[in-house]
């Protein structure tokens, strides 16, 4: 009696356990598949400024998009969809493709720079400046962010010859 207790409890956690992995797997697929791999470019300017350069292909702009018409589409009434319901392409006819490439720029702006940041090491302060220099329909996106970078320190002074005099209060 108690070895069957004991064998349905170790298949229960054996198979939540195993669940457990399984969604874990599963989850890192496909939250890889909406990453982007921009071409960065960095320069290094006066002052720990580092400037960054992104050209994103317009071939990975495309899972954003559909995000971004997603939630158009959950925001304002489409004829004939119930929210958030419509597709990709009744989005664009309905509110233009311009609309939905700037309520995914957000999104590819942030999960891009951080992505930078981290890949090339970068310590930064403060919030960066963002310029987007190119937004358009089937092109390619062009932005760039400035950003300080955290002060380094060059040399230490040698501590282990400071002196101090201890001052002695009069009482």
């Amino acid at each position: 009696r108690l070895s069957r207790r004991a064998g349905f409890l170790f298949n229960t956690l054996t198979n939540r356990l195993l669940f457990f992995i399984l969604w874990r797997v599963v989850r890192t697929y496909f939250s890889q598949k909406n990453t982007i791999m921009p071409n960065v470019i960095v320069e290094e300017k006066e002052k720990n400024v580092v400037k960054l350069t992104f050209t994103i292909p317009k071939e990975d702009v495309f899972p954003y998009l559909e995000e971004a018409a997603q939630k158009i589409s959950s925001q304002t009434s489409i004829p004939g969809f119930r929210p958030g319901k419509a597709g990709y392409d009744i989005v664009k006819q309905r509110v233009g493709e311009m609309k939905i490439l700037e309520e995914a720029l957000e999104t590819i702006v942030r999960k891009s720079f951080v992505e930078a940041v981290l890949a090339h090491k970068i310590e930064t302060v403060g919030s960066p400046k963002i310029d987007v220099e190119k937004l358009a329909p089937d092109n390619d996106i062009i932005f760039t962010a400035e950003v300080t970078r955290m002060p380094r320190v060059k040399s230490i002074a040698d501590y282990n010859n400071f002196s101090v005099q201890s001052k002695h209060p009069k009482v």
